[in-house]
């Protein structure tokens, strides 16, 4: 159960809240929806020092911390989004050009979903709440957790696949033979380690060493592995944002249609049928802007280089178990889409998914996935029907 670090502090935790009126039967209620407490200035709360934080939205700005008074009388205002309802690509970039959106044009960036998911926890946060019912805007790794959210503190978190042998045909993919290569090296050169490769006079070794090196040993800290893995069908704590507004126009008014065999196609909905939703954001800490932020390039792979996250004009900011539905806390605005939106000109959808002739990590991950069953995590890359 979050909130409890050991004896000493779940004590502590009853005991604030019942100094409160809370008696035991809710506070573990609250604990389970992710609730818990701590002091003003303090990790460790006391009967007379007492706010209540929400691990739905981490340190989300008002959403997060309240005192536990407040919370429990209500008085808490409710901070959730406005809505704003566009009936046409028009009506989109119009608001977007207008002063207010303009000025922070360079700090807004976008998603955009076929429809709205929502979450009703026993207790909902009164700051964002809507009708009892709580927005989500989570990653996808998170998401397995719908029906009981509290499992996610069980959860290792993210293990990239290339950090381990089973990614291993698309980090060394076209070194031919590289299962072999430290039997020839041995016969070649003898005993040696993978750190010794890099000084080997062979290119064959020189590579397999870069890629060892960049993806095995500092690939834990580089955002662009999980960056490759969300953009091609694997569950990350990364959320896709866009800064272009008409890409985010793209995903809300096209539905994703699954095929067997792992395929998948994108078809434009048709309209009287929308119930799509822009999310346009702003986040302020830490910052995300166009300038600074956008994937604009991606060291990794260069040998069959990923051109998908780049034709996306996309970032991804990540959430983590403490605070995966913290992106809700810095929604400047929900653009819902009327049932009747008009697309001006409705973006192909191969524009958005380049094909293998245009994308070569695209081309390679269809090939290695060929390779393996069902249970491998290759068969995770779809594989898109696009006309």
């Amino acid at each position: 159960m979050f909130g409890f670090f050991g004896d000493d502090d779940k004590e502590l935790t009853y005991k604030v809240f019942e100094h409160h009126g809370v008696d035991k039967a809710k506070a573990d209620m609250l604990l389970a929806e992710g609730y818990y407490l701590r002091g003003s200035g303090s990790l460790q709360p006391s009967v007379d020092d007492a706010f209540i934080c929400d691990s739905f939205y981490g340190s989300g700005l008002m959403a997060a911390l309240h005192p536990l008074d407040d919370f429990l009388a209500g008085n808490i205002r409710n901070v959730a989004a406005r809505e704003v309802r566009i009936s046409s690509t028009e009506e989109l970039l119009a608001f977007l050009d207008a002063p207010q959106q303009a000025r922070m044009r360079d700090q807004l960036c976008f998603r955009g979903q076929g429809r709205e998911h929502v979450t009703q926890r026993g207790y909902p946060n009164p700051a964002l709440a809507v009708d009892g019912k709580e927005r989500l805007v989570i990653p996808s790794i998170w998401r397995q957790f719908r029906d009981d959210w509290s499992a996610r503190f069980r959860f290792r978190g993210f293990q990239s696949i290339f950090s381990n042998l089973l990614g291993d045909d698309l980090v060394y993919y076209g070194i031919d033979d590289y299962r072999t290569l430290g039997e020839r090296n041995a016969e070649r050169y003898g005993p040696h380690t993978i750190s010794d490769l890099e000084d080997f006079p062979d290119a064959e070794s020189q590579e397999y060493h870069r890629r060892w090196y960049d993806t095995k040993i500092t690939g834990h800290w580089n955002p662009e592995l999980a960056v490759i893995e969300q953009h091609y069908g694997m569950d990350t704590e990364g959320l896709d944002v866009t800064f272009d507004p008409l890409m985010a126009e793209f995903f809300a008014t096209n539905r994703y249609v699954a095929l067997p065999g792992n395929h998948a196609r994108y078809d434009l909905i048709d309209r009287g049928e929308h119930e799509g939703v822009i999310y346009c954001m702003k986040f302020s800490w830490p910052t995300l802007k166009r300038s600074n932020d956008m994937i604009q390039g991606i060291s990794l792979f260069d040998y069959i280089s990923p051109t998908r996250p780049l034709r996306q004009s996309c970032a991804l900011p990540f959430f983590h178990s403490h605070d995966f539905n913290n992106a809700v806390c810095h929604l400047h605005c929900v653009l819902r889409l009327d049932v009747d939106y008009r697309v001006k000109a409705p973006m192909a959808p191969w524009a958005v998914f380049p094909s293998v002739d245009e994308d070569p990590f695209y081309k390679a991950a269809l090939e290695v996935k060929g390779r393996y069953g069902s249970s491998h995590p290759f068969a995770k890359f779809v594989e898109y029907d696009l006309d």
